[in-house]
């Protein structure tokens, strides 16, 4: 069979495949893309884009909720405003989602054509360190780049085959009566507090601690906010699931104990998609967590393949596969032989009701790599002007900062931790300041935006906390 020849071949048509593929377009380089699923990826499909679709909607039901808490005297026919009568539609938001994401799927499509890109729909699978076939055809290029993303890790119980991942988690259509969310990390969470906000009562099972990467002081203020939002905690772990007569599930409990729950979801996290890709065919070599060794560059352990996003094992986040499929291209095709991926201090939100965002050492961190003597934490916790009229319990009556510096440099920040209404938008401007060198100092001389929620990071007092 004749082979077919390009100058780059790309394993995946998710975010850090698409864009590392459209910037290789750009330098009138033949381009090929292989997608066996939709277009988009992890994030499009199954990840941000739907879970932040989803977080908007139970904010903006939390939002009316929180109207009906206000000075009923404000409002003609205030009893409308009761929160009896906000009782989401999932199925009809699943449409309306659903369709937003098609739409998406097209767009994507369009770009790869406008940019003269070639969407192969299937698996590729290596030959050699330089040839892929997919579905009986032969490429060829002197550059592949494997960006072939993750999938959710099942963890191997009895009766596993009962319950649903963060995937299966989008093909809901009705919110469970009682949902079991197994994990303790963001996208637990998240999913979490969607499900609670859609009047599902809630359990999350976690082994250690809840957030367990990220400031434990958030995740305390996190802990809390799932009280507050009915949500049930328990430290232990799921040993088995069992299927009722009715289609309930029993799970059974580490501890020998059992509870009933109509909807188990795994959210213990993800790992790398490589399985099928024939890389013993290859130089490439996997870690013993099964993801792909590359160097500060992306380049894996054989000439001319290159790994970028979830596959790489650094950070698992949708702009930073984009910068780093866009970088490998531009060093390779763009004479930016020097050019590499700044991991440090990348920005992060929890899409959590409110909040989190961090950005940046942790306390805990910090504290082993510089020494609690040498590190100064300022932090702050208020009451934002969103709730100023509310009566009684608000739904999110808490906002939270933390600023860590380094004494030994000037007090240069090396990370901000915040939680609170609002904060998903605060934080991509701390993290530009962050990665720009800020000190203290610079917050410190920096006017404040009054009234508003974020002139707290630049009013942080002198205090000393630790």
């Amino acid at each position: 069979m004749k082979k077919k020849i390009f100058d780059y071949l790309v394993i995946g048509g998710g975010s850090g495949g698409i864009a590392s593929a459209n910037r290789a377009a750009m330098f009138n380089k033949q381009v090929a893309v292989f997608e066996e699923k939709e277009l988009g990826g992890t994030c499009v499909n199954v990840g941000c884009v739907p879970k932040k679709l989803m977080y908007q909607a139970v904010d903006q039901k939390e939002s009316m909720e929180m109207m009906g808490k206000y000075k009923p005297h404000w409002f003609e026919n205030s009893s409308c405003l009761t929160p009896a009568n906000l009782v989401m539609r999932l199925n009809a938001f699943k449409v309306d989602r659903d369709n937003y994401i098609k739409r998406l799927h097209k767009i994507y499509k369009r770009g790869l054509d406008n940019s003269g890109v070639e969407h192969v729909n299937g698996r590729a699978k290596f030959l050699d360190n330089n040839t892929l076939e997919c579905d009986g055809q032969i490429y060829q290029a002197d550059h592949i780049c494997i960006a072939s993303g993750s999938k959710p890790f099942i963890l191997d119980i009895p009766g596993k085959e009962h319950a649903i991942t963060s995937d299966g988690f989008f093909d809901l259509e009705e919110a469970p009566k009682r949902t079991l969310m197994i994990g303790g990390g963001y996208i637990a969470t998240e999913l979490s507090q969607i499900l609670a906000g859609l009047g599902s009562n809630v359990t999350v099972i976690i082994r250690n601690c809840l957030l367990s990467t990220f400031d434990q002081e958030l995740a305390s203020f996190q802990h809390d906010n799932f009280e507050h939002l009915g949500i049930t905690n328990m430290c232990g772990e799921a040993k088995r699931i069992d299927k009722n007569a009715d289609g309930s599930l029993k799970v059974t409990f580490n501890d020998d104990t059992n509870a009933e729950f109509d909807c188990v979801i795994m959210a213990v996290g993800r790992k790398s998609n490589v399985e099928d890709l024939d890389l013993n065919n290859t130089d490439v070599k996997l870690n013993d967590r099964r993801v792909i060794i590359t160097d500060e560059y992306q380049n894996t352990t054989a000439d001319g393949v290159y790994a970028v996003g979830d596959v790489d094992g650094r950070i698992a986040l949708t702009p930073v596969a984009i910068r780093a499929g866009r970088t490998v291209s531009e060093r390779i095709f763009n004479n930016r032989p020097g050019l590499k991926v700044n991991y440090k201090n990348i920005p992060s939100v929890i899409f959590s009701h409110p909040p989190i965002g961090s950005v940046g050492f942790s306390e805990e961190a910090a504290k082993e790599k510089y020494g609690r003597d040498n590190i100064n934490i300022y932090k702050t916790e208020f009451g934002p002007m969103f709730d100023s009229f509310v009566q009684g319990d608000a739904l999110m009556n808490k906002t939270f900062f933390k600023m860590i510096t380094n004494k030994l440099d000037d007090e240069r920040v090396i990370g901000f931790h915040a939680i609170g209404k609002g904060v998903d938008e605060m934080m991509q401007g701390v993290g530009v300041a962050i990665t720009a060198g800020a000190t203290k100092r610079h917050f410190d001389e920096t006017i404040a935006i009054h009234p508003t929620s974020s002139e707290e990071m630049v009013l942080l007092d002198s205090k000393i906390w630790g």
